[in-house]
């Protein structure tokens, strides 16, 4: 980034905020720097309605020099310098000095520098115009010339930084821990698993009790006949049978 010929950084008008103490946003522009606002007070050529005096009431969007600098005001006021209060008065982009041949003010018209133009976040490639105005990382940069640079903002003699990022702030108080959610739906049955390895023998179980007595099966087949058995023992002599028939009478 080139040596800044440019409006000093603080140099900006703040019309939403304070003056260059604003953290900023890491992906847009810088919190509470109104570009465009500054470009239209360059725009218009606004001049100031003349020194701040004390116990002078001014209206709010009063532009007056004080201290070689001129202020916008932005809350009504009587009798707050100036430079000590950023919630009622903000430094403008134009420069209050003194005439060598007079001792009226002369105001350097910041109209003599381009009007600056809001570009949004820098984009890479893109092809950007003297006084056009990027933000990159939080602080906005401004061109200082023509060019189609793939350089960043920050690493580039085409821009000078025109508003910093602020100092991080502190971190907020811890939230109360929120309800809790309801129970969403049951969820599809997964695959089945692989069959796990086969487990060890168990002990011998209890023997079980009889279980009741079947049906008669069918009648078998007549089996084949058995050896002879050994002779059995002489029986006792039987009773006299009955006397036969008497026989015929022989020749």
């Amino acid at each position: 980034m080139s040596s800044s010929s440019w409006l000093p950084v603080c140099s900006v008008v703040l019309l939403s905020l304070t003056a260059c103490e604003k953290s900023g946003d890491a992906a847009g522009e810088p919190s509470g720097v109104d570009i465009t606002a500054a470009a239209a007070i360059v725009a218009e050529g606004r001049m100031p309605t003349g020194d701040w005096t004390p116990d002078t009431y001014y209206e709010p969007n009063s532009l007056i020099s004080h201290d070689g600098q001129v202020f916008l005001s932005i809350l009504a006021s009587d009798s707050i310098e100036p430079g000590t209060s950023t919630e009622h008065w903000v430094l403008t982009p134009l420069n209050s000095v003194s005439d060598s041949d007079s001792t009226d003010t002369t105001i350097l018209a910041a109209a003599s520098q381009p009007v600056m133009i809001w570009r949004g976040p820098w984009i890479d490639g893109e092809q950007y115009g003297l006084g056009d105005v990027v933000a990159r990382l939080g602080q906005a940069y401004i061109a200082t010339s023509d060019s189609l640079d793939d350089v960043t903002p920050e690493d580039s003699v085409f821009w000078d930084l025109l508003a910093s990022r602020g100092a991080p702030g502190p971190a907020g108080i811890q939230g109360n821990q929120g309800p809790q959610g309801v129970i969403g739906a049951e969820g599809v049955k997964g695959d089945t698993g692989d069959a796990g390895p086969v487990g060890a023998t168990g002990p011998k179980g209890d023997t079980g009790d009889a279980g009741p007595v079947g049906a008669t099966g069918r009648k078998g087949d007549t089996g084949d006949a058995g050896p002879v058995g050994a002779t059995g023992l002489k029986g006792d002599t039987g009773d006299a049978g009955p006397a036969g028939a008497t026989g015929l009478k022989g020749d």
